[in-house]
């Protein structure tokens, strides 16, 4: 048997082996994430029955994406991160396949169930960032969860590519790739050198008050969901602003992969700008440059504003929910109260998410004004959600340093 599994004590060693395998299997699994949302949105409005439905399947995985929180964070305290990390993707792979049935079929349903599923690898993955820091000391975190979403990189080029390839009828094959590949690689859990399940009181019995009290604990929640809602916010709508506008699957997909790699290219530096200039200004830099995107976006629909707009949005979002990650993560003290806490916020943040992800559709569609109209909303509704976490932020910040 390998003790090291079980090893508690904080060790860099580990905790950068743990890194390179979650970094591999986001490379390869993850690449799930940019084909689904590049085709989900594309498919809907093929086979849905009204165009203002076009987003709903990406509304779905983030819905399961809530969903599945709660139940991967309850079988990672009771069972340990690996099998928990499996069975979710797992779950997703069968959503894949049953996606790709859907879209073969013409069957929205079916395409919105296995969205649904999709979400479980999305709740997943959303949770490795967390993973990487168990065997990390507290010096190494933010550089840890920095590079271990690392493998988004990968997948940025990987997913959208496979995507491109393929357009109606045939959009159901990345869907089988994928689940495919997802199969294979789940192995790869099993390879991480993780902490043994806490045995002490469950963490369920620790008040719910006791570990919000901290500001910090808030300002790390308020800024890393507002980040990833109002990222999601934008990437949902994109497709289907750019072909709205007149451009091709080819133009979406090409910007979808600038956007997905702005979002992690970022990590190589992140924890280090974090070391160097401080958590706070690092997470404000984020939240500024998203209203930069916002701004980007509204000034035309040229194919350069739609570039800088998700690049912005990709960058600002990195620098935001790595910063919140890394100040939830040194939060609490308490393993229990700490893992509680992981499965608190990411819940919420894929409650906040979802409404985002169904907003945009809605943006998008229902007013009738057309994709430029359409683009123009989401991007006023996304300003004044930014400006109010900057300001609520920046209080909650200044309130926990003192």
């Amino acid at each position: 048997m390998n003790t090291k599994r079980h090893i508690t004590a904080p060790n860099d060693g580990i905790a950068i082996r743990n890194v390179v395998i979650l970094i591999m299997i986001q490379a390869t699994i993850g690449c799930m994430i940019p084909v689904h949302f590049l085709l989900g949105g594309i498919a809907g409005k093929q086979i849905a029955a009204s165009p203002a439905l076009a987003t709903l399947p990406i509304s779905m995985t983030i819905i399961g994406g809530m969903i599945a929180t709660s139940f991967i964070t309850r079988n990672m305290t009771r069972y340990g991160r690996q099998p928990a990390f499996a069975v979710a993707t797992l779950v997703a792979t069968i959503g894949c396949l049953i996606a790709a049935y859907g879209i073969q079929s013409g069957q929205f349903l079916l395409l919105c169930l296995g969205s649904l599923l999709i979400g479980s690898f999305m709740s997943a993955q959303g949770l490795f960032r967390f993973a990487a820091t168990d065997m990390a000391s507290p010096e190494f975190r933010s550089r840890a969860i920095s590079f271990a979403i690392l493998g988004g990189l990968a997948a940025a080029f990987a997913g959208p590519t496979l995507a491109g390839q393929y357009s109606v009828p045939n959009l159901a094959t990345p869907y089988i790739i994928v689940a495919a590949i997802s199969v294979v690689m789940t192995i790869g859990y099993f390879l991480l050198q993780l902490p043994k399940p806490e045995r002490g009181p469950k963490a369920a019995n620790i008040p719910l008050r006791e570990i919000l009290a901290s500001s910090k604990v808030r300002a790390a929640m308020l800024i890393s969901i507002t980040s990833y809602a109002m990222m999601n916010l934008m990437m949902t709508s994109t497709p289907l602003a750019v072909e709205g506008c007149g451009f091709t699957r080819y133009d979406s997909s090409s910007i979808v992969r600038a956007h997905v790699i702005a979002m992690f290219a970022p990590s190589f530096f992140t924890g280090y700008l974090i070391k160097w200039f401080g958590l706070n200004r690092v997470v404000y830099a984020g939240l500024i440059i998203m209203v930069l995107a916002s701004i980007t976006a509204l000034a035309g629909v040229q194919l350069s504003n739609f570039y800088g707009a998700l690049i912005l949005v990709g960058i600002g979002w990195n620098f935001g929910f790595i910063g919140g990650t890394n100040m939830l993560a040194n939060a609490l003290t308490d393993p229990a109260a700490s893992k509680r806490l992981q499965g608190i916020n990411d819940t919420i943040m894929w409650s906040c998410v979802a409404v985002a992800s169904l907003s945009s559709g809605l943006l998008m569609n229902l007013l009738g004004d057309g994709a430029r109209l359409g683009w123009n909303y989401v991007n006023y509704a996304m300003l004044p959600c930014l400006i109010i976490a900057m300001i609520w932020g920046g209080l909650l910040m200044k309130k926990g340093n003192q």
